[in-house]
C-alpha cells in the first residue's frame, strides 16, 4: 500500500469515522455499500474496514502493526477475501459468488469476523447478484461484506437496499489541491486534476504517468479538428490499436472533460480557457453554440459507455471524429459568416 493502513488520507476521514461508529454499535451492519467516484481511495477505505474488523488489538482503528493489520496490508489475510473480475473478463460471475458463500460459512481462522470486499460491485452479473443476494439476506454470523461501487445506478435496487450505505463526496478543490502539492511538490496539477473530476488520487496517478504529453496530443487534435486538418481515418487507426485501449479512454474522457467545461463556462459567461489548456486552444464556448455543445457531449458519453462492445471500433472512433469536426467547423462558419455582415 502507499500508506499506513491506518492512515487515510484527508477527505476519507469524516467517511472513517461514520463507519467507525456504525461498527462500533450494538447491531453492527453486515453489509456496507462504499459510493463515491473512481479515484477517491475507496478501495484504501474497504481496506480500513477490513483491518478494523480484523485488527487483533482493536481501539476504534486498526492499529496497523498485529500480525492481522500486517496481512490484510499485504493481501494476504485469510479470512479477508477480495472479489474482482477475473482477469480480462469485465465481470464478477456467479462461480466467484458461489465460491465466497462457501468460504464465508466456514469458521474463521482467527476465530473472529470474515470479511469480503466486492470490487467493483456493478461488476455483478444477473446471475452473480441474485447468489450474492441469498448471502445477504441471510448472513452467517460474524461476517462482513465491503461493496465498492463508482456506478451504483448499475446495482440492483435488491442489492442496495440490503446494505448500509456510504456515499463519499470528492474533496474540494482546495482539499484536493493541497494534497496534491504535498505530494508532488512543484508541481501544477490543476489540469490532472479537472481530467479525474476531483478525484485526488486519479489526479496522482495521472500526474505520475504521461498525461502532459496526453494534453499536448489533445490540444493538437483539437486545432487540427477545428481547422479540418486532421488526418481522422489515421487518427482513428491510431488511436484503436490494441496497446491504446487504456489511451482511447483517455483521449475520448479529455474530449469530454473540454465539452463539458466548455458548457459551463458558456453557461456562467466567462471567456477565460479552460483550465490548464494552452493559450492557443479555441474556448468551447467560442467556438460552439450550446445546443451544439450538448450535442456532442452526448454523442461523446455514448460512445464512451458502448466503445467496450464496438465491433469496429476503428469506425466508431473515425465517426466520433467526423461529429466533432463537422460540429466545430459549422460553427466556425457561422461565427465567419455573421462577421462579414
Amino acid at each position: 500500500m502507499d500508506a499506513p493502513i491506518s492512515m487515510l488520507p484527508p477527505w476519507l476521514e469524516d467517511p472513517k469515522d461514520r463507519l467507525n461508529r456504525a461498527l462500533a454499535s450494538p447491531r453492527p451492519p453486515h453489509a456496507l455499500l462504499l459510493q463515491g467516484a473512481d479515484g477517491l481511495g475507496l478501495e484504501r477505505l474497504a481496506t480500513w474496514v477490513a483491518a478494523r474488523v480484523l485488527c487483533q488489538a482493536p481501539r476504534g482503528a486498526p492499529c496497523g502493526a498485529c500480525r492481522s493489520c500486517l496481512a490484510v496490508a499485504r493481501g494476504v489475510h485469510p479470512d479477508l477475501s477480495w472479489v474482482t473480475p477475473i482477469e480480462d473478463s469485465k465481470q464478477i460471475r456467479v462461480e466467484e459468488i458461489r465460491t465466497l458463500t462457501a468460504d464465508l460459512a466456514l469458521k474463521s481462522h482467527q476465530g473472529g469476523y470474515k470479511v469480503a470486499v466486492l470490487h467493483p460491485a456493478e461488476a455483478l452479473n444477473a446471475s452473480a447478484a441474485n447468489a450474492l443476494l441469498k448471502t445477504l439476506e441471510e448472513p452467517a454470523p460474524q461476517t462482513l461484506l465491503v461493496l465498492v461501487t463508482h456506478r451504483r445506478a448499475r446495482l440492483p435496487a435488491t442489492i442496495i437496499s440490503r446494505c448500509q450505505r456510504l456515499v463519499v463526496p470528492p474533496p474540494s478543490r482546495e482539499v484536493a489541491r493541497a494534497w496534491l502539492a504535498r505530494e508532488l511538490p512543484g508541481r501544477d496539477l490543476t489540469s490532472a486534476l479537472n481530467f479525474a473530476r476531483g478525484a485526488p488520487l486519479r489526479a496522482l496517478e495521472l500526474a505520475r504517468g504521461d498525461f502532459e504529453h496526453l494534453e499536448r496530443e489533445m490540444q493538437a487534435v483539437l486545432q487540427q479538428l477545428a481547422g479540418s486538418a486532421l488526418d481522422v481515418p489515421g487518427t482513428a487507426q491510431s488511436w484503436t490499436r490494441a496497446a491504446q485501449a487504456a489511451g482511447l479512454r483517455d483521449r475520448v474522457l479529455w474530449l469530454e472533460t473540454w465539452v463539458t467545461d466548455g458548457i459551463t463556462r458558456a453557461i456562467a459567461g466567462p471567456r477565460s480557457l479552460p483550465a490548464g489548456a494552452s493559450d492557443g486552444l479555441p474556448a468551447v464556448h467560442e467556438t460552439l453554440k450550446i445546443r451544439g455543445l450538448y450535442q456532442v457531449l452526448d454523442r461523446l458519453r455514448q460512445f464512451r459507455m458502448s466503445s467496450a462492445t464496438s465491433l469496429n471500433m476503428t469506425m466508431a472512433v473515425e465517426g466520433l471524429l467526423l461529429d466533432l469536426q463537422h460540429a466545430l467547423s459549422t460553427a466556425a462558419e457561422q461565427r465567419n459568416g455573421a462577421g462579414h455582415r
